[in-house]
C-alpha cells in the first residue's frame, strides 16, 4: 500500500459525513430516485467489503446486488442524516471514521470523478453480465467471450484511473475536508478491489449509476472529529 490511512488515529468518536447533490429530470419517478439511492449505497458497501480487512473472509457472490446480499455489520452501514427530495435532490449520510472505511470513501470519490467525466462525454459503460456468464461456461466460444469482456473491463479500469487524476483539479465539484484522498489512495483502492476479485461488480455499479436519469453533480466528504469534546 502506498497510502497512510488517515483514520488510524481518529478514534471511534470521529465520523465522516458524505453529502451528494444530483441533477435530475423534472418530476423523476419514485423508481428512479430509489434506484439512485440504492446504487449509491451499493457503491459504498461493495467498496467496503472489498477493501476493509475486517471483511477479508466475506464472499462477494451473485447475491451481492440483492437487498440483503452484502454481509456488512450494522455499525458499518451508512446512516441517513438528511434527505431532501426537492430539486436538486440532496442526501447526507454519516459513518464512523474507522480504519476500514477509508478506501471505500476513496472509491466513492474516484467513482464521482469518473462518472462526471462520463456524463460530460456522453459515453456508456459496457455491462459485464456476459463476463460472468462466459466464465461459467467451458466451451471455447464462451471462453473467447470472457476474454473480450475482460478486455473491456480492463479498458474501463484504465479510464477510471485516468479520470481519478483530476482529484486535485479545481472546480471538479468534489470537496474533501479534514483528511486527504489522493491518487495513491485511488491506486490502492483499485488494487484491493482487484485482489478481492470484485472489479466486475464495481464496474457494474458504475454502469448502473452512469445510465441512471439521476446523476451526481456534487460530492462532499467531511471528517468531523470529536476527540477534543470527549476530553471535556
Amino acid at each position: 500500500m502506498k497510502t497512510e490511512n488517515p483514520f488510524e488515529e481518529t478514534g471511534t468518536e470521529s465520523t465522516v459525513k458524505v453529502r451528494v447533490q444530483t441533477l435530475e429530470p423534472p418530476q423523476p419517478t419514485l423508481l428512479d430516485v430509489s434506484a439512485f439511492l440504492y446504487d449509491f449505497n451499493l457503491l459504498y458497501e461493495v467498496g467496503r467489503l472489498s477493501t476493509d480487512e475486517k471483511y477479508r473472509g466475506a464472499r462477494l457472490s451473485h447475491a451481492t446486488f440483492y437487498r440483503w446480499g452484502r454481509p456488512i455489520y450494522f455499525e458499518d452501514r451508512l446512516r441517513v442524516e438528511s434527505l431532501r427530495h426537492e430539486s436538486p435532490i440532496e442526501v447526507s449520510v454519516v459513518l464512523q471514521a474507522v480504519t476500514g472505511a477509508f478506501f471505500s470513501l476513496a472509491g466513492i470519490a474516484g467513482a464521482f470523478l469518473y462518472l462526471r467525466k462520463q456524463y460530460a462525454e456522453g459515453t456508456k459503460l459496457q455491462n459485464e453480465g456476459e463476463y460472468y456468464k462466459a466464465l461459467t461456461q467451458k466451451t471455447e466460444i464462451e471462453v473467447s467471450k470472457a476474454h473480450k469482456s475482460y478486455s473491456r473491463m480492463e479498458a474501463q479500469l484504465r479510464a477510471f484511473k485516468k479520470a481519478a487524476k483530476s482529484m486535485d483539479e479545481p472546480n471538479n465539484n468534489l470537496k474533501v475536508e479534514g483528511f486527504r484522498i489522493d491518487q495513491h489512495a485511488l491506486d490502492d483502492f483499485t488494487e484491493l478491489v482487484e485482489q478481492r476479485e470484485a472489479l466486475a461488480k464495481f464496474i457494474n455499479i458504475l454502469c448502473r449509476l452512469e445510465r441512471a436519469s439521476i446523476k451526481m453533480s456534487m460530492l462532499e466528504i467531511k471528517l468531523s472529529s470529536r476527540k477534543s469534546d470527549s476530553k471535556r
